[in-house]
């Protein structure tokens, strides 16, 4: 399991997975101060607990008082927080508290600071025993979330155990269904893809019936990659148009269902199509989480259509993105991509340099899926130029569509030479 650090702690251990980063935000000061005060409140006994509490929601609320600027996202959460810590000891507060805490965890995990996300966790875990059940069960499977994203899989799998537990003795159909998808992501990372669509498949049979469009979109995500790794091209477009479709307003979700469908249309050898759809996706959001694997994508397609000067300005920009990044397995999936790409426009010398970045990041992370990839048969396959794949007319029509897509914004000018 991950060991808790302290709020600083692991504050600074993220920012030694960032080298040349000396912060993550205008944000990192009330994370940490959130961060302090669970910890403060989580190491007092129940007696001096409320009172204590009380104390740190009303610090809380005179640090951020002359913060007017602050988002309304953020602003939410600090309320959430700040009442939480106020009435930690009933109900309704406690899982406010959670409530507040995941809130910020997310903000913390899309900006690549996992330790301090991890850490907040896992403190908000230990005050929150008044919440509802499931509160403490989603506080523990975003704590496993996270520990996936640090690439510690067993700390994950244990957390995600936990989650489970507390949902099935609640009867709680929606955690279950999104602990189903955590699992199913674990599975997938470690190359179990029986396994990984079992959970999925589980997810979405559990989201259906619970009509959460949540937890169907990320289920319908998962299932688009393990039917494609199982090579049935046709089911996995249906499923990633049925993700794109669930996402509604929702940009950043939008921006990694055309990830996952312009991968697929590389694989069923339509690599314009494939540009175009990385193009918009990368037009919608910055998050690097979704942004390195559309980076990735759109240099294969450029690669795969002969287009060096945009993969030049691609591996740049990967090159620029990655030294930023926290994000090992996406650092790593991208310069597979990369690898690929110059492959495939005849310069092997570059693609040997990104096959190694990926192996050395691969092997010392445990990305098994990504070791295989490498392997000279299955990226000679990757490599190579793919003929048009027959498909079934439903998903002709789902290639058709994301060839039709348009971008919004003039962000695409580093992807393509319109």
């Amino acid at each position: 399991m991950l060991a808790v650090e302290s709020p600083l702690e692991a504050y600074r251990s993220d920012l030694e997975r960032t080298p040349g980063q000396d912060e993550f935000g205008p944000s990192d000061t009330l994370w940490l101060l959130i961060a302090h005060c669970l910890s403060r409140v989580s190491r007092a006994g129940h007696d001096s607990r409320p009172e204590l509490a009380a104390l740190c929601a009303r610090a809380l609320r005179e640090f951020s008082a002359p913060q007017s600027s602050m988002g309304d996202q953020l602003a939410m959460n600090l309320e959430l927080v700040n009442f939480g810590l106020a009435t930690c000891t009933r109900t309704e507060g406690a899982d406010a508290l959670a409530r507040g805490v995941r809130g910020f965890a997310s903000q913390m995990c899309d900006a690549g600071a996992f330790a301090i996300a991890y850490t907040t966790v896992a403190l908000a875990r230990q005050i929150v025993e008044a919440g509802t059940s499931r509160e403490q069960a989603l506080l523990a499977a975003d704590q496993a979330r996270i520990a996936r994203q640090l690439g510690d899989f067993e700390a994950s799998e244990d957390l995600y155990e936990v989650a489970e537990s507390i949902a099935n003795e609640a009867g709680d159909s929606v955690v279950l269904s999104r602990v189903a998808t955590g699992r199913g992501t674990v599975a997938r990372m470690r190359g179990n893809y029986p396994l990984a669509r079992d959970q999925f498949e589980r997810a979405l049979g559990l989201a259906e019936s619970a009509k959460c469009a949540d937890v169907q979109f990320i289920a319908h995500q998962g299932l688009t990659i393990t039917f494609a790794v199982a090579d049935n091209l046709s089911a996995a477009l249906l499923h990633g148009w049925a993700a794109y479709e669930l996402a509604g307003s929702d940009s950043t979700r939008q921006a990694e269902a055309l990830c996952n469908l312009s991968q697929l249309s590389l694989m069923a050898g339509y690599p314009r199509a494939a540009l175009s759809g990385f193009s918009v996706a990368l037009s919608l959001t910055h998050a690097l989480r979704v942004r390195l694997p559309q980076l990735g994508g759109a240099a294969l397609a450029a690669g795969r259509c002969r287009d060096l000067a945009s993969l030049e300005r691609l591996a740049v920009e990967i090159d620029r993105v990655t030294e930023l990044s926290a994000l090992p397995y996406e650092n790593a999936q991208a310069y597979l991509n990369l690898a690929q790409a110059f492959a495939a426009s005849g310069d092997a010398t570059r693609a040997a340099r990104y096959r190694e970045s990926t192996r050395r990041i691969a092997k010392a992370r445990g990305f098994f899926e990504l070791m295989h990839a490498i392997q000279p048969e299955k990226f000679e396959v990757a490599v190579g130029t793919t003929s048009p794949l027959e498909l079934t007319p439903a998903s002709r029509d789902v290639i058709t569509s994301l060839s039709q897509l348009e971008p919004e914004s003039d962000v695409v000018a580093l992807v393509t030479t319109r």
